[in-house]
């Protein structure tokens, strides 16, 4: 089946222009194959309120509030400390470029703004996780997003064959309240079809399989080793939460 990229050539060819300047679109921004999982995800479930950690040059925030757009009370937060100072404002500057209003930016880091958003018993649909990197961090941003995410909605993780991000993913996992989404598989039909796109293709159908008859990965790590797994993960990677977390004060679970 041809995977179709909503609304990806209109963005592109109408991004603010780079020219003369130290960014680069291709380096920075998430692929048309990624925005269309975030589009598709948000569409399809009609999420309207959804928050992003990282917004860059805003190509993510674009086809997010576009996905949200679909209703006409669609709220996007975008948490991003250095907007201004580092990226020259350039991902808002995108989004009232194409005529996105109905967000709020927080110019402050993540670990300060997402308990005050807990604080203020703030709650979201969905959540795009793309900021600082490291796991703990990374982790410390799906601890809040956890509280915050209503059940049924969505937390996507970017870079998620990062070695921090995928470790990660594996731990959050095991989580009761949660089942890994995974994207549409890119067509890679060649005939100079290399092995090691065979061989993560394959890596892939054995993760797909596991997840099917092991959605809360209480066998997965005697069936798939670390380096597998990391292999097997696609760049870009979803967690819906399928319930309320009610784990106990002492759980926890090999990863």
């Amino acid at each position: 089946m041809k995977y179709m990229l909503h609304g990806h050539a209109r963005f592109i060819d109408s991004l603010i222009s780079l020219e003369n300047t130290k960014y680069d679109y291709r380096n920075t921004s998430i692929s048309a194959h990624e925005g269309e999982f975030l589009w598709k995800i948000i569409r399809d479930n009609g999420y309207h309120k959804t928050i992003e950690i990282g917004c860059a040059l805003g190509v993510s925030s674009l086809y997010i509030c576009d996905a949200a757009s679909q209703t006409s009370h669609s709220e996007h937060t975008i948490i991003d400390p250095k907007q201004t100072s580092d990226w020259d404002g350039i991902g808002i500057r995108n989004l009232v470029a194409h005529g996105f209003s109905r967000y709020a930016l927080i110019e402050k880091p993540s670990e300060l703004a997402l308990p005050a958003l807990l604080e203020e018993s703030e709650s979201f649909d969905f959540g795009f996780i793309d900021g600082w990197h490291t796991f703990d961090h990374a982790l410390i941003d799906f601890f809040y997003l956890n509280r915050l995410i209503r059940v049924g909605g969505m937390i996507v993780f970017d870079d998620a064959k990062w070695p921090s991000i995928a470790k990660l993913i594996r731990y959050l996992y095991k989580y009761p309240a949660y089942k890994i989404v995974l994207p549409p598989t890119i067509d890679f039909q060649s005939p100079r079809r290399n092995l090691r796109k065979r061989l993560t293709t394959t890596y892939r159908k054995l993760l797909e399989a596991v997840l099917r008859v092991d959605p809360h990965g209480f066998i997965s790590r005697w069936i798939i080793p670390e380096w597998m797994w990391r292999k097997a993960l696609p760049p870009i990677i979803g967690l819906k939460k399928i319930a309320a977390d009610q784990r106990s004060w002492d759980w926890y679970e090999k990863f």
